[in-house]
């Protein structure tokens, strides 16, 4: 069977790395979400990923599946996995200000697609 979810290594897990991010990284930022990454405090080969989201964004339905497009996001763009950075993104509580659920999974979407090219060109 395969597996569609991200490995648990390529994830970050702890405080400490989540911290280690917040401190001395550089940014990207959108209206919906905002990025810190730095090169991995471990020389790992691939990229790591993070993400934070509030209660402030939405209830629990709406902050997991926030999380889920953005895994799925991430797996699927194999640019994100060879760039040896470690990935921290904070999700805006703007996001979903509208009241179509549709249109905050889109402004998602653009933004990732935003983050992708800034990597890209970074690299």
């Amino acid at each position: 069977m395969t597996q569609f979810g991200l490995s648990k290594d390529s994830k970050l897990l702890n405080s400490q790395d989540f911290s280690y991010l917040r401190t001395d990284s550089k940014q990207f930022g959108c209206p919906w979400f905002k990025v810190y990454f730095k090169s991995s405090m471990n020389n790992f080969v691939h990229s790591r990923l993070g993400i934070s989201v509030s209660k402030k964004v939405g209830n629990a339905v709406v902050r997991n599946r926030t999380k889920r497009i953005i895994r799925e996001y991430f797996r699927k763009n194999q640019i994100f996995k060879s760039l040896g950075l470690e990935i921290l993104i904070v999700i805006s509580p703007r996001l979903y200000k509208s009241d179509k659920r549709e249109v905050g999974e889109a402004n998602l979407l653009l933004g990732l697609d935003k983050l992708q090219r800034f990597l890209g060109k970074d690299k």
